[in-house]
């Protein structure tokens, strides 16, 4: 698969994982490019990159990126504030459970295979 193609495939990864976490967390599609730092859109972010995280192969590098041009330590921070939040807070892990039921109901109505499965399908992993 030339780099072309996977690049291509995972941005309609992580479009699918944003358009989920900003239905639930009921922020604007184009806040994941902002440079602010509301608490709910920065909250939103890192449900985007602990999904991105656990969901897909992308790198870190690759997740900043996708979220307006920022370095992957903030990748790696949002993935690891969301880890410590689930255990900690009962919102986080509803919002993460209704994040799942979401992309887990794509992946049901064959709207779009993503994932460690689409991942597998094509012999990524």
């Amino acid at each position: 698969m030339s780099r072309k193609h996977q690049q291509r495939y995972y941005n309609t990864q992580m479009d699918c994982i944003w358009e989920a976490v900003s239905r639930v967390c009921n922020v604007p599609s184009d806040v994941i490019v902002s440079p602010r730092r509301f608490d709910e859109w920065k909250m939103a972010r890192f449900y985007f990159f602990y999904f991105a995280r656990i969901t897909t192969n992308v790198t870190w590098v690759q997740m900043g990126l996708y979220a307006g041009g920022r370095d992957h330590t903030s990748a790696m921070h949002g993935y690891r504030e969301i880890c410590n939040y689930l255990d900690l807070d009962k919102t986080v892990r509803k919002r993460v459970q209704e994040i799942e039921k979401i992309l887990e109901g794509r992946m049901l109505q064959g709207e779009e295979t993503f994932g460690r499965e689409k991942n597998l399908q094509n012999g990524f992993l």
